[in-house]
């Protein structure tokens, strides 16, 4: 019996790591040993194959039948027939550093009970050095073909339930949700996955890598911010050490710090927000929102929750001169009157009506924006009129999950900036959207990083109309578009856009055209 257990780094991505030890058919182009793999038979979990291979002078041949763990990135294998009285084992996949660590574990009986035990040094060396040879030359032709890996992005977990579906862990919320806390608060923030399969229209393609920061958004803004300031440099600081030329930083993360100021300071690589493009993506949105229940935004008053922060004043700046007219609501009635005075002088004709009452709001606006920072939800749907359209563009959501459900379809309430970049892109991690969707901060990053702008391009105060217009028109040219309106991991119904549609044809302040 021969047990062997083999490790080799991979500077390349787990994706595409798994995607060449996944066609093993392709393995005799680059593996001097192998000289035929025959696939059988094949479906998306199991495969079987044959196997030829010739080591110093001698074949070798065996069928073997292969189960893939697509999730687990790992391939268990038991050979069916073949020159072996039994061969099993398995390839992994995870992790490690810059790359990936590949390990092979594998066990062979040659048949040979008595004379085995006089040749097994002799056979286990051989063979030991022809599997590592075969090792050595996947990492070499993973290397030699592997992307470019320019952006990082900076993500921090939002809840306990998404905690649990990322990393397969069904009895996190076991133990008491302070001691989790105070383990996140130890554990150092490191790269949780590659992000692949990025490709412009015009056929560029980079790589990229997500970062987490292992911080609760309650321990996010806790002490002002101080603690996630210094994870989030620590985060950073981790995808500086991949390589990359720009770090997008998410949710909380773009929030604290003077938003990203302080740890675009602490770094010597650019750091964005990803605050223009969301604000671009929350504005077409709204317009894609008004189309479907056929609602003209001109007749439609908007109203802005977090309007004196960056996204909502940016949005109130862009949505001055089509919607019917804005009520903004802050709680700093300073700021508040300040941005009204703003708007009012760049848009003389539209009515803007400020108010420090959330209800008030809620009263008197046919379509709400939330961006605000507060960690929690602020709106239930229930309270909203029906025919209301939400756009929650905060994250955690502004507005309560089971209240929207509980509203039965009279109000359209969908995740503000849900984007779905050009190519196969595979993020290899759950952080609260489908695979192949991204967030618009995000995307933000991405659309920097195809375009080879590697600038802190939304950071602090440094947002602006023609910004937000500018990341638009850079990412409508490579391939960026936003997705169906979705809230809470699925779609918004069409039932629920036609009891929108209704109640606000009956709704009688509505002035159609």
């Amino acid at each position: 019996m021969t047990t062997l257990r083999l490790t080799v780094n991979i500077r390349a991505t787990k994706q595409r790591v798994w995607e060449i030890v996944t066609h093993p058919e392709r393995y005799p182009a680059f593996v001097r040993d192998v000289q035929d793999v025959t696939v059988l038979q094949r479906s998306q979990s199991v495969a079987l194959a044959r196997w030829r291979i010739r080591h110093d002078g001698v074949e070798f041949q065996w069928t073997e039948q292969c189960h893939y763990d697509v999730e687990q990135a790992r391939i268990t294998f038991h050979a069916v027939r073949g020159d072996f009285a039994s061969y099993d084992g398995s390839l992994a996949l995870e992790h490690a550093g810059p790359g990936v660590a590949l390990t092979l574990n594998a066990t062979m009986d040659w048949g040979l009970p008595s004379f085995g035990k006089v040749i097994a040094p002799v056979v286990e060396q051989r063979v030991r050095r022809a599997f590592t040879m075969m090792l050595v030359a996947i990492k070499r032709y993973a290397e030699r073909h592997r992307v470019a890996r320019t952006y990082a992005f900076v993500i921090h977990p939002l809840d306990l339930e998404l905690i649990r579906v990322a990393f397969r862990e069904p009895n996190i919320a076991a133990p008491r949700k302070e001691l989790l806390s105070k383990t996140f608060e130890w554990l150092p923030p490191f790269k949780c996955s590659d992000i692949v399969g990025l490709q412009s229209l015009d056929g560029h393609e980079v790589d990229g890598a997500l970062i987490y920061c292992p911080l609760l958004p309650e321990q996010m803004v806790a002490n002002g911010g101080a603690m996630a300031l210094r994870k989030t440099i620590e985060a950073i600081n981790v995808a500086e050490s991949l390589g990359v030329h720009i770090v997008g930083l998410g949710a909380y993360a773009a929030q604290i710090g003077r938003k990203g100021v302080l740890a675009a300071e602490a770094v010597r690589v650019p750091v964005t927000t990803g605050t223009s493009y969301t604000v671009a993506m929350a504005i077409q949105g709204i317009e894609t929102a008004c189309r479907a229940v056929g609602v003209p935004l001109s007749r439609l008053k908007v109203g802005i929750v977090g309007a004196t922060g960056g996204v909502g004043s940016t949005c109130a700046e862009l949505l001055a001169p089509r919607a019917g007219a804005l009520v903004l609501n802050a709680r700093n009635q300073t700021r508040l009157d300040e941005l009204t005075v703003t708007l009012k002088a760049r848009a003389p004709s539209v009515e803007v009506l400020p108010t420090a009452e959330l209800d008030w709001l809620v009263a008197n606006a046919d379509i709400i924006i939330t961006a605000t920072s507060t960690p929690g939800a602020l709106l239930d749907a229930r309270a909203l009129r029906p025919g209301t359209i939400v756009c929650d563009v905060s994250r955690p959501r502004n507005v309560s999950p089971q209240s929207v459900e509980d509203a039965h379809g009279s109000v359209l309430v969908f995740d503000g900036g849900v984007v779905k970049p050009p190519g196969d892109v595979d993020f290899d991690f759950c952080f609260g959207l489908p695979p192949g969707l991204a967030y618009a901060c995000m995307a933000e990053t991405m659309i920097l990083a195809l375009s080879e702008r590697y600038e802190g391009y939304s950071i602090g105060g440094n947002i602006s109309a023609p910004k937000v217009e500018e990341i638009a028109r850079l990412g409508d040219a490579l391939g960026f578009r936003l997705a169906a309106l979705r809230w809470c991991e699925r779609e918004v119904p069409t039932e629920t856009v036609e009891i929108v549609r209704e109640h606000l044809r009956n709704r009688a302040a509505v002035v159609w055209v």
